[in-house]
Order: structure tokens, then C-alpha cells, then sequence
């Protein structure tokens, strides 16, 4: 009689090797989304500021964070991520004011403007029934308990305001 061969599990390492190589998958559909829809999607790694997973300007020159989750269910914890996020992309940008080559590139891009409370999740849901092509992008309103879906695209590009 053989012996059934086990299964070897799955390192750490691996897993995080392939967690961060979906993620950047789908930070890269985000930014098509959000290009489609007439926005400017900055190369964090470039302008020397990272933290959030995308840094991008809206068509009304409003600069936005924007953490990027594909998961089977919503979390409010996606906000707090993205809350925290635009804090620290914030405080890195107040810091970089200091430095007067930075500074001038800062408000030359209107970076200088950026404020904490400018942050956003796109929110791409994954299950079995559904083929997690679409994105809900979800931010908070000022002085307003109330979060809303502003756009909604696919992994296409192909983009509906609401």
C-alpha cells in the first residue's frame, strides 16, 4: 500500500510574493478607471512620496489618496486605512515644503493644496458570482456622516459617473 504524498503548504513569502503582485494588478486597473474618467494619476515612486496606492488628481485639479481593495466583502476598516494614508501623505507633503526645490514643485502640480480629508477607496468586490471587474470608488463627505460611490468603472477603462 503507498503512502499518500501531503501537500507542502504555501510559505509566508509565497503568499506575500502573490498578494502583492495581485495588488499591483489591480492598482493598475484602478488607474486606468480613473484615467478614463479625465483624471491625472501621479507616479508615487517619482514625486519621492509613497504610503497610499495611488496619488492622483481629479479633472477639478483636486489631489486625492487612494487606497485600491479587491475583496470578496466591504470593510470599514478600508476607510480607516485611507483615512490614515492621507494623513501620512499629508504630513509628507507639509515636510517637503520645507525644502524649497520641492516646494516650488509642489505648488507648480498644485500639491501644496492637498488636504487629509481628500482620500478615496476603490473598492473592487470579488466572489464567485460576481466577476469583479467593477470599481466603486467610496470617500466620505465633509462635515457629513455619509459615504458615497462618486465613479464606478471596470478593469476595461469604461467608466459611469454617479
Amino acid at each position: 500500500m503507498a503512502i499518500p504524498k501531503t501537500r507542502k503548504p504555501h510559505s509566508h513569502k509565497a503568499r506575500g510574493k502573490n498578494s502583492r503582485r495581485v495588488g499591483k494588478l489591480n492598482e493598475k486597473h484602478a488607474k486606468n478607471v480613473l484615467e478614463a474618467a479625465g483624471w491625472y494619476v501621479s507616479d508615487t515612486e517619482i514625486a519621492g512620496l509613497e504610503g497610499d496606492d495611488i496619488f492622483a488628481k481629479d479633472p477639478d485639479g483636486v489631489w486625492w489618496s487612494v487606497e485600491v481593495k479587491a475583496r470578496a466583502t466591504w470593510n470599514k476598516e478600508y476607510v480607516a486605512q485611507a483615512m490614515n494614508q492621507a494623513q501620512a501623505r499629508h504630513a509628507q507633503i507639509q515636510a517637503g515644503m520645507k525644502d524649497p526645490v520641492k516646494a516650488a514643485n509642489y505648488k507648480i502640480l498644485g500639491i501644496d493644496k492637498y488636504s487629509y480629508r481628500q482620500w478615496m477607496v476603490m473598492f473592487r468586490p470579488r466572489d464567485i458570482n460576481f466577476a469583479g471587474r467593477m470599481f466603486i470608488c467610496v470617500h466620505k463627505r465633509l462635515k457629513s456622516n455619509q459615504t458615497v460611490a462618486t465613479i464606478m468603472g471596470d478593469v476595461h477603462g469604461n467608466v459611469t459617473e454617479l
